[in-house]
């Protein structure tokens, strides 16, 4: 199979993917964003830009459905989105709290800033279930101040 293929197929798997292993369901709202990413194609910005590989969704998706099953909210739909090289933005915004996740194939790098402390910097590497557990346990460390806040 070629690395064309692989990339279709993986990228079709992403597709079909919406929930985790506990069966928690992401909108419908935000699983279309995530269709939509998942069928970007080289040069969806009309340059050279790279699409999202499907690895890095399934972990956006699996670490955003951990915290849906513990009652906080999805980021809007706005707040994922591509980068030209592959990598996939996430962020939540409150009045109190900036969450900023970029993730790649290779490692999740988090910045979060809560209104009157310091910036919450950190680098995930490891395995793509290493990763997807610890951004899981940060995310809900730095958003359970306010878990049925709007974000």
């Amino acid at each position: 199979m070629s690395k064309k293929d692989e990339r279709a197929r993986e990228s079709q798997d992403a597709t079909l993917e919406s929930s985790d292993c506990d069966g928690t369901r992401l909108s419908s709202v935000l699983q279309q964003r995530f269709d939509v990413l998942a069928r970007l194609e080289r040069g969806w910005d009309e340059h050279d830009a790279d699409p999202v590989d499907p690895s890095v969704l399934k972990m956006a998706r699996a670490a955003l459905s951990y915290l849906v099953a513990r009652s906080f909210p999805e980021p809007a739909p706005g707040g994922i989105g591509a980068v030209e090289d592959g990598r996939l933005d996430i962020s939540w915004r409150t009045e109190e709290l900036n969450v900023f996740c970029v993730l790649d194939t290779d490692e999740v790098c988090i910045h979060a800033v809560r209104r009157g402390q310091e910036t919450v910097e950190k680098e995930l590497k490891g395995d793509l279930t290493e990763r997807t557990r610890a951004l899981q346990d940060i995310l809900v460390d730095l958003l359970s101040v306010r878990p049925s806040t709007s974000f």
